[in-house]
């Protein structure tokens, strides 16, 4: 977003806000990463989106948004100070007068103490300035309280101190003379960006083209038509998609992208072309992106158990020769004084198989000591056939596991689900002083996860990755629930809840198709079911988030496209 769509945008949206400011409802981290300002509007709820990511760096208002599970340290100091407070205005950040920084946009905001009457005022200031993006929080004072990033340039408890104003040999279109302007654009096109404030890269192309197009008409009337475009509120947004390059957003018309082959979108206002830019063309990219991302991590692990289990597998064939080795110590303490000294086998009949065994023997060792060697090894197989057949259980486990995770991520419907994948061991983390803290925060993070659909009064959730079943099942799931899961397929933990009541017949029989549509099988027509009360499954310890055992299971029978009439009414 270049300064001329910014500087748009912002008189848009100030406008939009003109004389009806919104109140701030709550502050919340956006997946996959940014910011969000709950606001509450005369139009109703909508949420002042805040990125610094460069393919989505800006900000834009929405009627929807898709909540991080987890909270950062400056989404937790906005509700601090922001709640309850309203938007008083929007505008560029000056340095002086006049003098607008580059793409710095600034909110004033208020709040009102309903016991003292006394106000206080707050600035976020967003520095959408490229790479180097930041979002600060300040008090009336212009003291930083809290940013996104840690920069050289700011820090907490100092005052605000912008990225570089223009330097003083740099000119502004409007003000300069033709004089300096001609002087400026006789220089070759990729110096006037920085000649010329508020002028992008793109700007000095699109100019570029035009007078290589007109070699008539003067550079100068050539910059002043693109000015006029650039402030034109009645000119429609223009998304131009140039092959094999990111989309580009201009409020002028581009037409050496044009040229280039660019495709071209149009829309009213630079919140709607934002919009459509998300929705139809990032989104999208994004959420494959961050599903091979996620699947990446867990194929490592799945490898990495595989080959444990392979070579589990392996001990354990070695381990199966336990009995034999038995035989032989039996064998070789029967014939203990049939046994010459020193020698290297024995050639003995085993009783039990009726044939002739060929036993080896440690010639330094007597044949009672061979015989007690024999037996060590028959114990130590013993403890190891135990030991391997446990391990391989486990492993077994943690790989359907890692499996059930992989379906997760290639079936996620929204970035939410893909930001925090699921930890190793939901309990105790590293950095963290107690347990208490991880308990809050699962608290905290189960709130943000609502109903997939309530059907008849009876609500039913659904976990979307490992973190969300673990939630589901442990921090919102209450004796009494019922939870369904997909019988031996990767799938999502379901659970039904009707409040003041027990789940109908009807109520399992959904629970269970939601089970069986969010699985593995859902392309089957029969998937059996497991559903028991949510008091019968436990977690696993040590074991990923959202692994479990239950008992006192029934089983089901569904069909899983019986969803589609459930899913219809979100």
């Amino acid at each position: 977003m270049d300064f001329a769509v910014l500087r748009r945008h912002v008189g848009e949206t100030a406008a939009l806000w003109k004389g009806r400011p919104p109140i701030v409802a709550r502050a919340v981290d956006l997946a996959p990463s940014g910011f969000g300002l709950v606001l509450k509007t005369p139009a109703g709820w909508e949420c002042l989106q805040i990125h610094l990511t460069p393919e989505q760096q800006g900000f834009r208002l929405s009627p929807g948004w898709e909540e991080s599970p987890i909270e950062s340290p400056l989404t937790r100091m906005m509700n601090q100070h922001l709640k309850d407070g309203r938007i008083e205005g929007l505008e560029l950040y000056e340095t002086a007068p006049g003098c607008a920084n580059d793409r710095i946009v600034r909110w004033r905001l208020v709040t009102r103490d309903a016991f003292f009457h006394t106000s206080k005022r707050f600035a976020l200031i967003g520095e959408f300035t490229g790479r180097i993006a930041n979002l600060l929080l300040c008090d009336a004072d212009g003291i930083v309280i809290e940013q996104a990033r840690q920069t050289g340039n700011n820090r907490p408890h100092e005052g605000y101190r912008p990225p570089a104003a223009p330097s003083a040999n740099m000119l502004n279109p409007a003000t300069a003379s033709n004089e300096l302007l001609g002087e400026i654009l006789a220089a070759p096109p990729k110096t006037w960006p920085d000649r010329l404030t508020a002028f992008s890269p793109l700007s000095a192309k699109e100019l570029a083209f035009r007078r290589a197009a007109t070699p008539e008409r003067d550079a100068v009337a050539l910059l002043l038509d693109l000015a006029v475009e650039a402030t034109a509120q009645e000119i429609p947004v223009r998304i131009y998609t140039p092959p094999g390059r990111a989309p580009v957003l201009s409020v002028f018309e581009a037409r050496h992208l044009v040229a280039a082959g660019a495709g071209v979108r149009e829309a009213a206002t630079v919140n709607a072309a934002l919009a459509m830019l998300e929705t139809e063309l990032l989104r999208p990219k994004r959420l494959e992106a961050l599903r091979e991302q996620a699947k990446a991590g867990f194929e490592r692990d799945l490898k990495a158990k595989e080959r444990l289990l392979e070579a589990q597998k392996s001990l354990q064939s070695d381990y199966a020769d336990a009995e034999a080795w038995r035989r032989c110590g039996d064998l070789l303490l029967t014939h203990v004084r049939d046994i010459p000294p020193r020698a290297t086998e024995s050639r003995l009949t085993d009783w039990e198989a009726g044939a002739e065994v060929v036993i080896p023997l440690d010639p330094l060792r007597t044949p009672a000591q061979n015989a007690q060697k024999y037996f060590h090894k028959y114990k130590k197989a013993l403890r190891g056939r135990e030991e391997t057949a446990r391990r391989i259980a486990d492993l077994q486990g943690e790989i359907a596991w890692l499996r059930e995770q992989i379906w997760l991520c290639e079936n996620a419907d929204s970035a939410a689900d893909l930001v925090a994948l699921p930890s190793a061991k939901p309990g105790r983390r590293r950095g963290s002083h107690t347990g208490r803290n991880d308990a809050e925060r699962a608290r905290a993070a189960a709130k943000a996860v609502k109903p997939l659909v309530e059907i008849d009064g009876c609500r039913f959730y659904v976990g979307r990755n490992g973190r969300q079943n673990d939630l589901v099942t442990f921090q919102i799931g209450k004796r009494g629930d019922v939870w369904f899961h997909a019988n031996d397929v990767p799938g999502a933990h379901v659970v039904a809840r009707r409040p003041g009541g027990t789940p109908t017949d009807e109520d399992l029989r959904r629970g269970a198709v939601l089970a069986a549509w969010f699985s593995f099988a859902r392309q089957s027509s029969k998937v059996p079911v497991d559903y028991t009360d949510i008091a019968h499954i436990k977690r696993i310890p040590g074991g990923g988030a959202g692994r479990v055992n239950y008992t006192h299971q029934k089983t089901m029978y569904v069909d899983p496209a019986d969803a589609k009439e459930i899913l219809v009414s979100i």
